[in-house]
């Protein structure tokens, strides 16, 4: 896997925004997994439809996610950058608050709750408790990244570790000083 990032030039990529279709990023039409790399630039709280109420510090999160439905990754990604939309999940209510800066995609062999884990016992992320999770026995699916940590590394710690087999990981794709990654 080759992979450029853009996390070095300055302050980092730009924010993904929903005007930029997600096709121009070649992200998968079929079901996978995936990660968002967000930034939060200062601290926030907000509550959630259960009551629970989640503070984060400014950083770089990641979030692991799942995309099943129709339209796989490319719809979900795009429902995760409209701006317009009824919050149903915890993150929606994060991405009212922060910006999304790169998407790490993955096949359906690549599990959700085993990217979570690498998330935290390899690449040393903070789990958000309860955040993501309340359809497993994760402690969570948001994370905050040891600083310096970005998509490019992300990709190729999960292909390295052999968690799963080379080609099962579909991205990255970041976006920043124009740069595109990923596949054509």
């Amino acid at each position: 896997m080759q992979c450029r990032s853009t996390s070095d030039a300055g302050a980092g990529p730009s924010p993904l925004r929903e005007s930029e279709p997600t096709g121009a990023l070649s992200l998968p039409t079929g079901r996978g997994r995936y990660v968002l790399l967000l930034e939060v630039v200062t601290g926030v709280s907000f509550p959630v439809r259960s009551g629970a109420t989640f503070d984060l510090r400014a950083g770089t999160y990641a979030y692991v996610g799942s995309a099943a439905g129709s339209g796989g990754v490319a719809a979900r990604v795009s429902r995760h950058l409209r701006r317009a939309k009824q919050p149903h999940w915890h993150i929606d209510h994060l991405l009212m608050r922060a910006e999304v800066r790169a998407v790490v995609c993955f096949g359906l062999q690549v599990g959700e709750c085993a990217l979570a884990g690498h998330l935290e016992n390899v690449l040393g992320g903070s789990p958000v408790p309860g955040f993501g999770c309340s359809d497993c026995r994760c402690p969570s699916h948001l994370f905050l990244l040891p600083k310096g940590l970005g998509a490019c590394e992300l990709a190729a710690s999960v292909e390295q570790a052999q968690a799963k087999p080379p080609g099962s990981v579909l991205g990255p794709f970041v976006l920043g000083d124009g740069t595109r990654t990923g596949p054509p």
